[in-house]
């Protein structure tokens, strides 16, 4: 089986900007490692490379998209491949009729807001797309999708929920002095750092809580004499305080030496988060998160007691930290919370029930398009001297053919009546090429039987 993934973050290679393109590297390196997948490709206008097509971690393909290739690689990807996997929120997919497409099209919620002029978006496009399939990473999303269907008159029907999932090789707790001297080696000087460590890895001015930031400082300041505030916004805010350090977007290998160092991890968006992948990184990496009970966050709280919940208000989050900083039961809360991660949201577990999805839908997608039913050569047609020739009517004279390759392979099998299937394992012609290439020798009338979809060119 083949897979494309299409993207739009603001980077997937050879950083990934975001949860979101965390998600897509995790499941693409996940799925090549299965038995059932023959290529994984990754199609992206966010690709920082000079080349315009080549291979990265572990085998996956990489194809960088611009204006002048967008729509035409697309075409070409879901006509090659069994499973379009897409988590495009920037520009409308292209809409591809059925009969013009070999792949399934899944389409991945990522959040539930609308596009604006200045901000993509995913709900709008899975309620316009035409999909095989939605997949959202919680009930929640699930359950905005399925209210904006009703609103629209949308069926909701193939919707799936599949969590996201973590690589336990990438997140996992680091010993406070191992991360230390890592990122110093990144030139990054965190100090001495003998008071408490926050971790904010969120991106300025995108609504995840930056603005916060300085007024949190200036309370700690109060009572602690000494703090740090590690943050991975490339912006350094002129509201931001002489405590906070900037690192930089830094690449997924590097993440948990932040989430190790960290004493608490800050996760406060005030926008309807869909799952939330930086709680899972914290908490995979031994670190309790606070964070504000928008979108999906109550019940990924519930799931993980290690991700803490307060009022969405600056003064609750000071609060917050505080409590946090001096809660005695966090250690049980991890430990309940880190067995939960191996459980529901490793990507091992996650990816299982990805590739069994993308199977059973490319297996329905195939079956829409495989022609049925038996195929065997007309006995009015013979074969001679690399041409058909054709006889089926006393009145109307002998019509000839030249053959190509791929019809001299079917008609060979044709010789006895054939399925399709049996075609396809006996000559290993793709099946979009044996789909053309039966419609083309019936409608010559060089064979007879089957049914096929006479949409399909």
């Amino acid at each position: 089986m083949r897979i494309g993934f299409v993207d739009d973050e603001p980077q997937i290679y050879p950083l990934q900007y975001g949860g979101k393109a965390r998600t897509i590297r995790a499941l693409a390196e996940s799925a090549l490692r299965s038995d059932v997948i023959d290529e994984v490709t990754i199609l992206s206008r966010s690709i920082e490379d000079e080349r315009d097509e080549f291979t990265a971690y572990g085998g996956v393909r990489f194809v960088q998209l611009d204006d002048h290739n967008m729509m035409g690689r697309i075409a070409e990807e879901a006509e090659s491949s069994d499973v379009l996997s897409i988590h495009t929120c920037s520009f409308t997919f292209p809409r591809i009729p059925v009969s013009e497409r070999r792949a399934a099209l899944i389409y991945h919620l990522h959040d539930v807001m609308l596009t604006t002029a200045d901000k993509g978006s995913h709900l709008d496009k899975a309620l316009g797309g035409e999909w095989d399939a939605i997949v959202t990473p919680s009930n929640f999303a699930a359950q905005t999708y399925r209210n904006f269907s009703a609103l629209t008159g949308r069926s909701s029907a193939d919707i799936h929920t599949i969590p996201r999932g973590i690589d336990p090789s990438l997140f996992h707790k680091v010993p406070k002095e191992e991360a230390r001297q890592e990122i110093g080696s990144w030139g990054v000087d965190l100090g001495d750092l003998k008071g408490p460590v926050l971790f904010f890895p969120g991106r300025a001015d995108v609504g995840k809580g930056d603005d916060r930031i300085a007024r949190i400082c200036e309370s700690l300041a109060e009572d602690y004499s000494d703090f740090t505030v590690v943050t991975t916004s490339d912006v350094k805010s002129p509201r931001q305080h002489a405590n906070v350090v900037h690192v930089g977007w830094q690449d997924s290998n590097r993440l948990r030496y932040l989430y190790s160092i960290s004493d608490l991890t800050l996760a406060l968006s005030k926008l309807p988060e869909s799952f939330s992948q930086v709680c899972i990184e914290s908490v995979a990496c031994g670190t309790p998160v606070l964070t504000f009970p928008f979108g999906n966050l109550p019940d990924l709280s519930k799931a993980l007691p290690a991700v803490q919940l307060c009022e969405p208000t600056t003064e609750a989050a000071i609060q917050g930290v505080k409590r946090l900083f001096e809660d005695g039961t966090m250690n049980t809360r991890l430990q309940v919370s880190q067995a939960a991660i191996e459980s529901t949201f490793s990507i091992e577990a996650t990816s299982k029930i990805y590739l069994q999805l993308y199977a059973d839908i490319a297996r329905n997608r195939r079956e829409q398009l495989r022609p049925s039913g038996l195929y065997f050569m007309s006995p009015f047609a013979s074969i001679y001297a690399g041409k058909a020739h054709v006889s089926n009517n006393l009145n109307n004279p002998i019509r000839s053919y030249d053959l190509s390759e791929s019809e001299r392979l079917l008609l060979a099998c044709c010789a006895q009546a054939t399925t399709a299937e049996e075609m396809e394992a006996k000559t290993g012609l793709d099946r979009g090429v044996i789909q053309r290439t039966l419609h083309s020798l019936t409608d010559k009338k060089i064979i007879m039987g089957g049914r096929y979809d006479r949409s399909i060119r």
